[in-house]
């Protein structure tokens, strides 16, 4: 929950601080590049940013369009996991979006680029120690698949089980943490230009999305519910759940 207890209390503290203007700024700068202009105007954030408003296509008459939901994927893409978790939120809420963006976000799809196993390695050796080779007969060092959050590896253990280590991509609370300040701030700035976003609860939204991402990025929390799901189904046996291995 280390990740909640960062979020700002005030949507107005975050622009008059330093830590998160060059974050704010890239966010805000892509947005408009893929035609929110209109939008970013409107929260008169601009000489705090020191963004240009340019390319701003999309106006509120249509904003429920397909064309708004295929802009929203692009931009969320190019942004990051925080994005793309919260676009894959965003379309379960019919309650907040329209049926046309909502399906173009249901295309959202969590994949980015490998990191080199190297990086991937460092993870390990920080998490299970300098000895952590030890623990597996091999590893294969080509990733089984690679997400926002987490990469994945096939290995075997020295006693003979075959297992997938899931490791979280280095250097991610810190981004994410400073993008759920963003997120929270941007909320209370559209909630005042827009009434029809208080009446929505956005800053509700994202907290309640910021507490969801914090949990999923504690593999703890992943561990405790697959024990949970096991015990749940341990009589059915048409289901079949993975073994987690505490010690690593």
């Amino acid at each position: 929950m280390s990740v909640l207890r960062t979020i700002v209390s005030s949507s107005r503290a975050l622009v008059t601080g330093a830590k998160d203007v060059a974050r704010f700024r890239e966010i805000a700068t892509v947005f408009v590049r893929h035609g929110f202009g209109w939008w970013v105007a409107q929260l008169k954030l601009r000489r705090e940013l020191q963004i240009e408003l340019t390319g701003g296509e999309l106006t509120r008459a249509t904003v429920g369009s397909a064309d708004t939901g295929k802009r929203l994927v692009a931009a969320f893409t190019q942004l990051g996991p925080t994005f793309v978790k919260l676009g894959q939120i965003l379309s379960t809420r019919p309650d907040l979006l329209s049926d046309a963006v909502i399906r173009e976000l249901t295309c959202l799809q969590d994949q980015v680029s490998p990191l080199p196993f190297e990086q991937i390695e460092a993870q390990l050796r920080s998490n299970l120690g300098p000895k952590w080779r030890e623990q597996f007969a091999e590893i294969d060092e080509a990733p089984l698949a690679s997400a926002s959050i987490a990469q994945v590896h096939r290995a075997t253990l020295k006693t003979g089980e075959r297992v997938v280590l899931k490791v979280q991509r280095p250097g991610l609370r810190p981004k994410i943490a400073s993008d759920l300040n963003i997120l929270l701030a941007t909320a209370g700035y559209v909630e005042e230009a827009f009434p029809e976003a208080a009446a929505m609860d956005l800053v509700g939204v994202i907290r309640g999305f910021a507490k969801s991402l914090a949990q999923e990025l504690d593999f703890c929390v992943e561990a405790r519910n697959i024990a949970r799901f096991h015990r749940n189904f341990s009589s059915d046996d048409n289901v079949r759940v993975p073994t987690v291995y505490d010690a690593l």
